[in-house]
């Protein structure tokens, strides 16, 4: 398992994250509800020629969204729960690595011949103060939490996802 940390990202990853959403009509609330399985795949597929539209500018980008089908905003919606739930799942991992961590230093406390039965427990508690142990995962990007299906597709194609959108940790 990788070291975790902070995170590497390049370029195209980059982009994700400061995606505007564009100003979409009221009447276009059905470009919210969650993605399907299918969607995430052509997202996928779409997401190298995404970038380099992205660098000729904003009509480039619909254009060639347009010519794959995709309704602008339903594509950066998304993107932008790709990215969401891409840092949900990295944490919710650090933190269970961490809450992992915790619990071996505490048997190993526990089962030290060295110690009084009062150090080890002021040991232990002292470890019960950590931040890492109770520091819960962020909600996702921009305060909101990823639709539940949502997360379960992203993790599925998390590694496919990592690799297209060049993320390293």
């Amino acid at each position: 398992m990788p070291e975790m940390g902070f995170l590497r990202f390049t370029v195209p990853f980059l982009l994700l994250i400061m995606l505007p959403l564009p100003a979409v009509p009221h009447d276009h609330e059905q470009l919210q509800t969650p993605f399907s399985a299918a969607e995430i795949e052509r997202f996928i597929e779409d997401w190298p020629d995404f970038v380099t539209w992205a660098g000729m500018g904003e009509a480039a980008v619909e254009r060639g969204l347009a010519g794959r089908g995709w309704h602008t905003g339903r594509f950066y919606y998304v993107a932008n729960q790709v990215s969401a739930g891409l840092v949900q799942l990295e944490e919710a991992e650090r933190l269970s690595q961490a809450a992992e961590e915790l619990e071996q230093q505490r048997a190993a406390i526990r089962q030290s011949p060295h110690l009084t039965d009062e150090q080890k427990e002021q040991m232990i508690t002292r470890l019960g103060r950590q931040p890492a142990a109770s520091t819960p995962a962020p909600a996702g990007e921009a305060g909101h939490a990823v639709d539940s299906a949502e997360l379960l597709l992203i993790h599925a194609w998390r590694d496919e996802l990592k690799r297209v959108l060049r993320i390293d940790y």
